[in-house]
């Protein structure tokens, strides 16, 4: 592949769904919690995710998703992509690729949606309409991506 495995796009989401009925998910040795939103699109995935203080999330392919897009609520960890570090605000993320997440001294958190139909590079160009740093809303954001 030779593409950047993430591409930030500074999109700026105005109106988040609320950060509630935060559920834990432990695989092997960590752990982080998570909130899985409804979703009237059957090929996006909706989640929130808080990666806790001092809790490092290892090197994994996400298997069902291909790419999200993420944005960063808390902390200033980089995703690590093939040995690279990538810092982003808010970014399109080929989760398709192994990946992971250093722990930190502060808590991470992130909204992201993520597509269970298309690839990174698909997505890419279905969002190229949208202008670095423009806002937009969640619904606005679930329709571009669908």
């Amino acid at each position: 592949m030779n593409h950047s495995p993430v591409k930030e796009l500074g999109l700026r989401l105005t109106n988040p769904p609320p950060a509630i009925n935060w559920k834990r998910f432990r695989y092997e040795s960590y752990a982080w919690d998570i909130i899985r939103y409804p979703t009237d699109y059957p090929t996006l995935n909706v989640k929130r995710y808080r990666q806790h203080v001092g809790i490092s999330i290892p090197e994994h392919k996400d298997t069902i998703e291909y790419c999200s897009y993420n944005w960063k609520i808390l902390g200033d960890e980089p995703i690590v992509i093939d040995g690279k570090e990538y810092h982003y605000e808010s970014a399109l993320v080929d989760v398709s690729r192994p990946h992971s997440v250093p722990a930190s001294g502060k808590t991470r958190e992130i909204f992201r949606i993520s597509s269970v139909s298309k690839s990174y590079e698909e997505m890419l160009e279905q969002l190229s309409h949208f202008k670095y740093g423009e806002e937009v809303t969640y619904e606005e954001m679930l329709e571009a991506m669908a």
